[in-house]
């Protein structure tokens, strides 16, 4: 630019009519305006530290006391003899693996029907917002009522499920499915399956609507077909918020217990005692809290290490 060129703007500026720009001169902010924001921030830190931080830390100091209701005058420092005492327990190894088979058969049933049922409400047909309504009734319905009208209808005596077998011809008596060790986690998987299954469709069919239109136009004009749309162009849109909804669900599955002890009580021979079973019987049977508390925390130890690797796969993906 040559030397007479601000002259030549300036003189642009003012047969335009536009006033020169002034410097613009940075406020100093006051000490007031440099703590607000933390300020505003107390209140939320105050209820998080109230209804997460204390309980955890609670756990925590329980785990490491011998701490049992019926012994109420004999609450010592135990150190880590509850941890000790966990692993070394046959039980609590068995209800890890149960934890783990509920997980492991949850998880992919609800993601695989979840991912059915939004691709389909993503399809304009007549009928879409009755099926979208009729999806979220199993999300909408408590654990408990969940858990009972399953237990009904598996009910051996006078279950619906058995009836309609027998009438079918399918089955000559009543199969006790709750009450045989074979099929008892077979039938709480299907239940949490129905119930939770809403959670994956949902989550899915909003982030199946985000996908522009216009890409899919284009991949059918050069000839993709209908799978390849899905790999190149759904797969890879969707796939931040499948990440999302898996951990959620594997942290939520892992800590559920409404449906599996109203159902079965962890029974029957402890086919479906998983680790919260356990805590919640130490805890609220036994009244041993100080060895309850120690299972929780090895079972959130547990959920952190899951999270970790599952959060450094994610990344190396990136």
């Amino acid at each position: 630019m040559s030397a007479g060129a601000p002259a030549t703007a300036g003189v642009a500026r003012r047969q335009a009519g536009t006033p020169p720009a002034t410097p613009v001169r940075r406020a100093r902010r006051r000490p007031r305006d440099l703590l607000l924001p933390y300020l505003l921030l107390l209140p939320a830190c105050g209820v998080v530290a109230l209804v997460v931080a204390f309980p955890i830390a609670q756990s925590i100091g329980y785990s490491l006391h011998h701490y049992n209701l019926r012994e109420p005058d004999n609450v010592y420092f135990s150190g880590l003899d509850n941890y000790v005492r966990a692993l070394t327990d046959e039980m609590f190894w068995r209800a890890l693996r149960a934890t783990a088979i509920w997980v492991g058969a949850v998880l992919p049933i609800q993601f695989v029907i979840g991912m059915a049922i939004a691709v389909l409400m993503n399809r304009a047909f007549p009928g879409r917002l009755v099926l979208r309504a009729s999806v979220l009734l199993p999300w909408v319905v408590p654990s408990a009522v969940v858990a009972l009208l399953w237990r009904w209808l598996l009910d051996g005596n006078l279950g619906v499920v058995n009836d309609l077998l027998i009438r079918i011809g399918l089955i000559d008596t009543g199969i006790p499915w709750l009450n045989d060790p074979s099929t008892a986690m077979a039938v709480v998987v299907i239940a949490m399956t129905w119930h939770g299954m809403p959670f994956f469709a949902l989550m899915l069919l909003a982030a199946l609507q985000a996908v522009p239109a216009e890409m899919y136009e284009a991949a059918h004009l050069d000839g993709a077909s209908a799978l390849q749309r899905f790999r190149y162009i759904t797969w890879p849109s969707i796939i931040d918020t499948i990440r999302t909804t898996t951990l959620l669900r594997i942290i939520w599955l892992a800590n559920s217990i409404e449906i599996i002890w109203i159902m079965t009580a962890g029974g029957p021979n402890f086919a479906t005692t998983t680790l919260p079973v356990v805590t919640f019987f130490e805890a609220v049977r036994g009244l041993d809290f100080g060895y309850a508390s120690a299972v929780s925390v090895l079972l959130a130890l547990i959920l952190l290490v899951v999270v970790h690797l599952y959060v450094r796969q994610m990344r190396k993906d990136d």
